[in-house]
């Protein structure tokens, strides 16, 4: 009945809802589409909320494609620090994101209050099926980075949003290396989390470089050995090894290995699982010329040293005059349960002397570890 009205009558209706929500004339026109003709609109004086917004808002998709088609709406206006493609993300309209982005709005300078763009808001919102459209969409830059550093995978990992990760690792735009503004990779930011799944998903991808070491020259295993602890770093190092890349032995800017940092922790565990990789050179020293062993024989955790000595390639004298020998460094740290370990084997060479040409007998009487003495005489 509504759409047989005289012309006058309806313009007369319009001025009625000048002042209302227009939310309200949404409402009626899902019933009488037929109202939505030039002169309607024409005489529509809507509030502050542009037209575009209140369509979107109130899930009338044929309006959004009405006022894009016919009237030629500003599709990159903004309102309240939005566009129609951010408030479609907002409200979790994966619809309305698809329409939209058809009528191929202005990516580049899409973006909130805090400059993320697009795709970054989809993947924080937890909205899949936005960010699966927007990918879509090949006027988005998959790689951008938000004024924070940070790209839309980044967000996804750090979120813990799975489905989002595996789009966007699936799709062959996205750089899966990309560091952000410290320098971290993808793969390194999911250890720095501890998401040792987000890992596994990263590792899997053919793109990703396993040994990649930032201007700290931490590698991903590195920063796992320094970062985390426990069944966690254990989890973690099980993720990166479904790589058959990995170099088990790549070394920090001290010229220090991931063993020789589980055995700095005293972590056997860790230690045990990186000892049991065949790549693994486990006489490395450092720079300062101490090895895993020597480190160890330092410690107070004597089943570490004991795991080492198990280990048929294991070093028990220094085999340079750089290298600090492991029975002069259980010496100096007065480690007693670790001097009596290694004086039981029976190649160990108990006055071999350190690089600062001090044997292990010397700096026991000169740091008065009497006990030592006692074992070494």
């Amino acid at each position: 009945m509504l759409p047989a009205l005289p012309t006058e009558l309806l313009l007369g209706v319009c001025d009625l809802l000048r002042r209302k929500d227009i939310l309200a004339l949404c409402r009626v026109c899902q019933r009488f589409n037929s109202l939505f003709t030039d002169v309607l609109f024409r005489h529509i004086v809507c509030d502050e909320v542009p037209l575009l917004f209140r369509a979107v808002e109130s899930q009338r998709l044929d309006i959004v494609a009405l006022l894009l088609d016919e009237y030629h709406v500003d599709i990159d206006c903004l309102y309240a620090g939005k566009t129609a493609l951010l408030l479609a993300i907002d409200l979790r309209y994966p619809q309305a994101v698809d329409l939209i982005l058809q009528y191929r709005p202005d990516v580049r300078y899409c973006c909130d209050f805090g400059g993320r763009g697009p795709l970054s808001l989809a993947v924080i919102s937890g909205n899949a099926a936005s960010v699966e459209r927007i990918l879509q969409s090949q006027e988005i830059d998959v790689n951008d980075r938000c004024p924070d550093g940070l790209s839309a995978l980044v967000y996804a990992l750090k979120h813990r949003e799975y489905y989002a990760l595996q789009l966007l690792l699936a799709d062959a735009r996205v750089d899966v290396n990309l560091a952000d503004s410290l320098g971290w990779t993808p793969l390194q930011a999911a250890v720095l989390e501890g998401d040792h799944i987000a890992a596994q998903m990263l590792v899997r991808h053919a793109g990703i470089d396993i040994n990649y070491q930032s201007s700290h020259n931490d590698a991903p295993l590195l920063l796992t050995v320094k970062w985390l602890h426990g069944q966690q770093a254990v989890l973690m190092v099980d993720s990166l090894l479904l790589h058959s890349k990995l170099d088990v032995s790549i070394s920090d800017s001290n010229g220090q290995t991931a063993l020789w940092h589980a055995v700095n922790r005293g972590d056997y565990d860790l230690a045990k699982l990186l000892l049991r990789q065949s790549h693994l050179r486990l006489n490395d020293p450092d720079r300062y010329g101490v090895t895993p062993l020597a480190r160890a024989a330092e410690s107070p955790v004597l089943s570490v040293l004991e795991l080492l000595l198990e280990q048929r390639q294991i070093c028990i004298n220094s085999q340079s005059p750089q290298i600090v020998p492991p029975l002069w460094s259980a010496c100096r740290a007065g480690n007693s349960p670790a001097v009596k370990a290694l004086l039981r084997l029976r190649s160990i060479q108990a006055n071999q002397k350190s690089p600062t040409g001090a044997t292990p007998l010397q700096v026991a009487v000169h740091l008065n570890h009497l006990s030592i003495v006692s074992l070494l005489l």
